[in-house]
């Protein structure tokens, strides 16, 4: 086996851990400069084993095994639960929401549960395709669980079953995650399940609201779901910078900055 494909083996097999490795991950890894380690990502890229991402690279597709949710839940944490806080605090009486799979997400229904447990709201219905937000909101208020293909790396479900039953679904609201952003696709996801999923919900809710650590705004995703429209609330830690900033100004969304 020549050295560079020996270096795409190490680098596919540490991305079964890690949900992204960055160019300074490679050059430790591998002990390689950095114009060798950006060549080895470019290599990867062209052979449809990853997505470039800035300044690393991640797993493309449904099929990628580098996500791993209980890795992703233990990276930026405290910004995660602080997003997750502010947007349940946006949940009122009545509302019927949907909730996205994803960790930021699962720190939201953790919220939710605990007002909900504490009086401070009532007649809420939760529509959700993640495991993690049923089992935290399930003996708290009605929960309605929307599966088919379960994927274990993600604890959640997709697939046409899945998208079938969202078809007629209303939502007031839906708080929806994003694995990345471009000035051309929006936002997005890493594989066409998650993206067509989040897709119909979005069109099909009266209130959208994004949760995104700003770390995803310099990620690349594949798959765009948002289709130019507005976003009503994004909450994150970091104020976004040009150009998703000028989408979100043109859009009329309102920025909520955690503290």
């Amino acid at each position: 086996m020549k050295k560079t494909e020996k270096h795409i083996r190490v680098l596919q097999d540490a991305l079964k851990t890690a949900a992204r490795l960055q160019l300074s991950d490679a050059m430790s890894l591998l002990d390689v400069s950095e114009s060798t380690a950006r060549r080895l990502f470019s290599q990867m890229e062209q052979q449809g084993l990853v997505i470039r991402v800035h300044g690393g690279i991640q797993p493309i597709g449904d099929s990628a095994v580098g996500y791993r949710y209980d890795v992703v839940e233990n990276q930026n944490t405290e910004a995660k639960r602080k997003i997750g806080a502010a947007a349940a605090e946006l949940v009122e009486n009545g509302d019927v929401v949907f909730l996205d799979s994803g960790t930021t997400l699962g720190f939201m229904s953790a919220a939710l549960a605990r007002r909900l447990a504490e009086g401070g709201l009532t007649g809420v219905t939760v529509f959700t395709n993640s495991l993690v937000n049923l089992h935290a909101l399930a003996k708290v208020t009605e929960v309605t669980l929307i599966g088919w293909r379960y994927r274990d790396n993600r604890k959640d479900f997709c697939g046409y079953v899945a998208e079938e039953a969202i078809r007629p679904l209303r939502f007031t609201k839906c708080f929806l995650g994003t694995d990345g952003y471009s000035p051309t696709g929006g936002f997005a996801a890493t594989d066409f399940s998650t993206a067509q999923m989040s897709e119909l919900v979005f069109a099909r809710s009266q209130t959208r609201i994004l949760l995104a650590d700003a770390s995803k705004f310099t990620s690349a995703a594949m798959v765009g779901f948002s289709k130019g429209k507005p976003i009503q609330y994004l909450i994150t830690d970091k104020a976004p910078a040009a150009p998703l900033a000028g989408d979100l100004t043109r859009w009329g969304t309102q920025v909520k900055l955690i503290g």
